[in-house]
């Protein structure tokens, strides 16, 4: 099979290439040709393997023998436009992803949980910046002015599939409540949940959580889930952490919340800015940092362990997809995700 990797590779990930795909494969790296070279090689590609961002959709028509697209993140929204889903469902085409960064995520959710509850930025810029110690603060602490503890806490889950199962194993170990909200609530009576709200129960849901994280795909569906109405029904003091995609937060009710003072605080690792304009400059048009909240450049899931296991993914792929197997992780074209 020829393979063409459509992003730029670093010797680390040649190397781990090198030791865990399939040997007889050809694998071409998209950034050493010119493009004439690439329209000469697409008609023979079997699988494209990328980011949303990097696979050459503009050409896909091109790619007369693909097989299968295989994505190194989890998510699909960027590339399955309504074109691109017809164009691979005509070719009976496989879309697959690595879901490697379930780990890493939860872990920074985790981080991100008690620096917020307990005031770290804060308390660090005063010290470290003022010499300030805080000693008002502290002696107000029985009026929670410096925050509490996850201890007793209620997380809500919206979006319980690998990273809000990774998340919520995390959190168990300091004493928190752990709810979720399903369209189809039967389907996660054996998680070991709290409670399983239905959809429908949404603002019921999030007046019960101290804490929401969102780990859900972005659709059409899913798309300002988080609005001014749900901002409100949120628990006042409580604190909402976004990992997945930042177009599912209205930012500006977001702001209003954290302006008001009925949000504690916000986590925010995804922006809606990365649509529109990309990953450049500060991601808001408003002052978020103002507040008690972490902003963070979409890195949550990015380490060497989930790359790892990325490509070590794409390479069991590779041996299912040649050996006519089903391939692990397959994306649902109709569903988006």
């Amino acid at each position: 099979m020829t393979v063409l990797l459509t992003w730029v590779t670093t010797d680390a990930e040649r190397t781990l290439i090198r030791d865990t795909w399939p040997d007889d494969d050809q694998v071409v790296a998209m950034d050493e040709l010119t493009d004439d070279e690439l329209g000469a090689l697409l008609p023979d590609v079997t699988v494209m393997v990328g980011y949303m961002r990097t696979i050459p959709r503009h050409r896909l028509s091109e790619a007369t023998g693909l097989r299968m697209v295989h994505l190194l993140g989890h998510g699909v929204d960027q590339l399955l436009t309504e074109e691109v889903v017809e164009l691979l469902r005509d070719r009976g085409v496989v879309v697959a992803r690595s879901n490697p960064c379930a780990i890493p995520i939860a872990e920074f959710v985790v981080m991100n949980m008690i620096a917020l509850s307990r005031r770290v930025l804060s308390m660090h810029t005063a010290l470290a910046g003022r010499g300030d110690w805080s000693n008002d603060l502290v002696a107000r602490r029985g009026q929670g002015v410096l925050g509490g503890e996850l201890h007793g806490a209620t997380l809500g889950i919206i979006g319980y599939g690998n990273i809000g199962r990774e998340i919520h194993s995390r959190v168990t170990a300091f004493g928190m409540r752990v709810r979720a909200v399903a369209r189809r609530p039967n389907d996660l009576t054996d998680a070991g949940l709290e409670y399983v709200h239905p959809w429908a129960d949404m603002s019921a849901f999030l007046g019960r959580c101290e804490h929401i994280v969102l780990t859900l795909p972005l659709t059409a569906q899913t798309r300002g889930l988080i609005g001014r109405e749900q901002v409100q029904a949120m628990r006042p003091g409580s604190f909402l952490y976004n990992v997945s995609r930042g177009a599912l937060v209205d930012e500006d009710a977001l702001f209003d919340g954290l302006s008001s003072g009925h949000l504690a605080g916000a986590a925010l690792d995804v922006f809606a800015s990365e649509d529109t304009v990309g990953r450049t400059g500060y991601p808001f048009s408003r002052p978020l940092h103002q507040f008690n909240t972490v902003l963070t450049p979409h890195y949550s899931g990015a380490t060497a362990e989930a790359r790892r296991r990325a490509l070590t993914t794409v390479g069991e792929n590779l041996r299912r997809l040649r050996a006519g197997q089903p391939v692990s992780n397959q994306a649902g074209l109709d569903r988006g995700f």
